[in-house]
């Protein structure tokens, strides 16, 4: 590193932390003793550009004034990161440079999560948007400005946006009996209603809907808004998976947060559909995943599973539904073709190779392979991918826990989709296709 990583005086404690952290992560895994705290502090400085731990204390003297009590991130920045494994790497030769990689891609991790202002951040928590890290004293200045400044409302605002939904979506979400449980009387005084439509035809490529309520500044709280809001707040996150929902609220203070959830990285769009308890919960997360799919006409009513009995007009066959990831199915009763696999938006090439298929996904130009070997034992059919994938979406690479199908068709079809359902959320989301998504199955 030509210029040394500035560490300013109110970071060094983190420091001798992230050090301390690095060290041990790298002795669990290789099962040694962890460094010393003169080697472990000394590598990590000379990886951030400095002669070594001394050299980088005697720098910080000359930082004071520009301290700003900023966190110490060192492994999100990904030329950080690889400087920190080789020097580590090269001043132990007796450990696999690939336990020293996976101890900092785990650091990296633990960074996101300590992070509310990186965008990787994914936090099964409230974030106050758009805040930064100030210290005490400033923050406390800043919140009395703002909350002074701040519009007040004379009546709690409850806002539902779906300006930029698409009309399949729109369409699912005005039959579903989540939303129609909670309609507000547009005549109410105590509450003010914003109701916003889909605009036109088309929507961008980063649509979402939109929820929030805003009380600050309100003298009372209907109780039984609140009540319903909570309700339907609640069911609408469980369909945070898809990255289609931005759901926020100002209750306490005049900040808005914005409610966020955490999946492990096993827990896929296959779990999620399994998990759902009705046909009118299903419907709508095939409408998310496959917004320009058309309807089909269906006048019965059904019931749901909690009783209800509804009238919709407005549905997706159960078989169309089972495959959530849009691709087209079979024409035999097993379910699955090899052409039906590959019908997929994400996939740009795919072709037959020795004990199973190649294919390349858009916008990329590694080759993922997924092998195909009959298990005597179990009966089944065995998937190997060459890859696992890892979006800015995800904490870390997905691995599925069983990588088999019950007949050839179908194992090809979960090995596929092991891949193309994050990236298709991650190019939903915004981000641009890149190699670096794709690690190698070693």
């Amino acid at each position: 590193m030509d210029t040394p990583y500035p560490i300013y005086p109110s970071q060094t404690d983190a420091f001798k932390n992230i050090a301390k952290s690095f060290a041990s992560l790298i002795a669990k895994e290789s099962k040694t003793k962890v460094l010393s705290a003169f080697k472990r502090n000394d590598w990590l400085a000379q990886s951030l550009g400095y002669k070594g731990h001394a050299d980088l204390l005697q720098s910080t003297q000359f930082r004071k004034q520009a301290d700003q009590g900023e966190p110490l991130r060192c492994f999100l920045h990904e030329s950080i990161r690889t400087a920190i494994s080789q020097t580590f790497s090269s001043k132990m030769p007796d450990i696999p440079p690939q336990i020293i990689e996976r101890a900092s891609l785990e650091m990296k991790d633990a960074e996101v999560v300590l992070s509310n202002t990186h965008p990787e951040a994914k936090l099964p928590m409230m974030l106050d948007e758009g805040s930064k890290y100030f210290s005490g004293s400033f923050e406390k200045i800043r919140d009395e400005i703002n909350a002074a400044a701040t519009r007040k409302n004379y009546v709690p605002v409850l806002k539902l946006d779906f300006s930029e939904s698409p009309f399949n979506v729109y369409a699912v979400l005005m039959e579903h009996s989540a939303l129609k449980a909670f309609k507000v009387d547009p005549n109410r005084r105590d509450v003010e209603l914003i109701y916003l439509k889909p605009k036109g035809d088309t929507s961008s490529s980063n649509w979402k809907i939109r929820a929030s309520l805003d009380v600050w500044g309100a003298e009372t709280i209907p109780a039984d808004v609140l009540n319903d809001w909570c309700v339907f707040r609640d069911w609408l996150l469980q369909f945070n998976l898809v990255g289609r929902t931005h759901i926020s609220e100002r209750l306490k203070d005049h900040r808005f947060i914005t409610f966020h959830t955490q999946s492990h990285p096993e827990y896929t769009l296959e779990k999620l559909y399994g998990d759902l308890n009705s046909e009118e919960d299903k419907n709508l997360l095939y409408a998310l995943l496959n917004p320009n799919k058309r309807l089909m006409n269906d006048e019965s009513s059904r019931i749901d599973s909690r009783g209800n009995g509804f009238n919709s007009t407005l549905k997706y066959s159960s078989e169309i539904l089972k495959m959530i990831s849009g691709e087209k199915g079979s024409n035999n009763q097993r379910g699955w073709t090899i052409d039906g696999v590959f019908e997929n938006e994400a996939i740009e090439h795919y072709e037959p190779i020795q004990s199973g298929y190649a294919f390349r996904l858009k916008g990329m130009s590694t080759v993922v392979t997924v092998t195909l070997t009959p298990n005597a034992e179990t009966g089944w059919v065995d998937y190997k991918l060459s890859h696992y994938i890892k979006t800015p979406e995800q904490m870390s690479k997905y691995v599925p826990s069983r990588q088999s199908g019950d007949y050839l068709e179908y194992a090809l079809q979960r090995g596929v989709t092991t891949i193309t359902d994050f990236y298709k959320i991650a190019v939903r989301n915004g981000h641009i296709p890149d190699d670096s998504w794709l690690i190698a199955n070693s």
